[in-house]
C-alpha cells in the first residue's frame, strides 16, 4: 500500500474526456484528495479494507498537487464547478485548512464535499464557506438514534446531525443528506422516521439507498444471522444494486417504494401522513417515472449540470429505479 499519495502519477482525465464527450462538457467534474476513512461503520466496506489491508486510515494527496490538478483540468476541459467526491473530507483540520487557503487564492470555485456531522464545527463550516464551498453532503442514515450508533457503529447524535446542519444552513451553504433503509430488524415504519428526520434538518436533497450486503461487513453478518439473506450466485451484486435489496424483507416492496418517493417526501413535507397509504400502491412503474424527475432535477441543481450531461445521467438513470 503507497502511503505518500503523491508517489502516484495523476490521473490523466483527459483521455476520459477525448473517449467520452459528455464529461468533457460537464461543467463539474469530481476529484478525490486521497483515500480511506478512519471510521468503521458496519454498513461500510472502509473497515473491512482497513482490516484486510492494514495501512493508515486516511492518505491524503498534498494541498499542492491537488492544485495542480485542478488548474490543469480548468485550463484543459474546462470547469466551473469541482465535487470532492471523498468519504470525509474534514478528516484532517490541519491539511483542510492549508488546501482550503490555497484552494480559494489559486482556484476560486465552487465546490461540494462530504463531511461528517462532529467534525463540522463553526470554524470549519466557516473555513468551507469562505472558500467557495457550494454545499455539503452529511451522512445521516439512519432517523433513529439508537439504531444508527448500535447497529450501524455511527457515533452520531441526533442533536450533533442537527446542529452541523444548523450551521451549514446558517453559513449559506446547501445541505444534501445520504440516507439507508432496509437494514436488518427495520420497518416501513422505522425508515419512515428516516425520512422525517431530514425534513426536521432542513435538508435541501437527499440521497436513499437499500442496504447491500456486500461479503465481509459487521451488518451482513448480522443479516445472515438473523436469517435475511442467503448468498446466492442467482442474485449477484449489480451496477444498480443500491436500487433493490438482496435481503429477504418483510414488506419489502413497501421499502422500494420508499426509496423510490424519498426525495418527493422530503420536497413536499405535507404529504408525508400519506406516504404509508402511498407505499402500499401497486404502482411502481409511476414512482420510477416520480424518483428519476426527481434524481434528475436533483442533480442538475446539485452539480450545475449542463442540459447534455442531465440527459445523459437521465439514460443511465432509467434502469436506477
Amino acid at each position: 500500500m503507497v502511503a505518500n499519495l503523491d508517489e502516484l502519477p495523476d490521473p490523466l482525465w483527459e483521455l476520459y474526456f477525448q473517449r467520452y464527450p459528455v464529461l468533457r462538457r460537464a461543467t463539474t467534474k469530481e476529484f478525490f484528495i486521497g483515500r480511506g476513512c478512519p471510521y468503521a461503520c458496519t454498513f461500510c466496506v472502509n473497515g473491512t479494507l482497513r482490516r484486510l489491508y492494514g495501512g493508515g486510515a486516511v492518505r491524503l494527496r498534498s494541498p499542492a498537487r491537488i492544485v495542480s490538478e485542478l488548474l490543469r483540468i480548468k485550463q484543459s476541459a474546462g470547469l466551473a464547478a469541482v465535487y470532492f467526491n471523498d468519504d470525509t473530507f474534514t478528516a484532517d483540520r490541519a491539511w483542510l485548512q492549508e488546501f482550503l487557503g490555497r484552494y480559494r487564492l489559486e482556484v476560486g470555485l465552487p465546490f461540494t464535499c462530504a463531511g461528517r456531522a462532529s467534525l463540522l464545527t463553526g470554524e470549519v463550516v466557516e473555513a468551507l464557506a469562505r472558500a467557495g464551498c457550494r454545499w455539503v453532503e452529511m451522512g445521516v442514515e439512519c432517523g433513529d438514534e439508537r439504531r444508527r450508533r448500535e447497529l450501524l457503529g455511527k457515533d452520531e447524535s441526533d442533536e450533533a446531525l442537527a446542529a452541523a446542519a444548523r450551521r451549514i444552513k446558517a453559513a449559506g451553504m446547501f445541505l444534501k443528506t445520504s440516507n439507508m433503509i432496509g437494514l436488518p430488524g427495520e420497518t416501513p415504519a422505522d425508515a419512515l422516521t428516516t425520512l422525517r428526520f431530514n425534513q426536521e434538518l432542513g435538508a435541501d436533497a437527499a440521497t436513499c439507498s437499500l442496504f447491500q450486503p456486500f461479503p465481509g461487513l459487521p451488518l451482513t453478518e448480522r443479516a445472515l444471522a438473523l436469517g435475511l439473506y442467503v448468498p446466492s450466485p442467482e442474485r449477484p451484486f449489480g451496477a444498480f444494486s443500491f436500487q433493490t435489496s438482496l435481503l429477504e424483507l418483510p414488506e419489502a416492496q413497501r421499502f422500494l417504494n420508499l426509496r423510490r418517493l424519498f426525495s418527493f417526501g422530503l420536497g413536499f413535507p405535507r404529504l408525508l401522513p400519506l406516504l404509508p397509504l402511498l407505499l402500499k400502491l401497486p404502482v411502481a412503474r409511476f414512482y420510477e417515472g416520480v424518483a428519476i424527475l426527481f434524481f434528475l432535477w436533483t442533480y442538475r441543481r446539485y452539480h450545475q449540470a449542463d442540459l447534455a450531461l442531465v440527459l445523459a445521467k437521465a439514460w443511465q438513470a432509467r434502469g436506477l429505479r
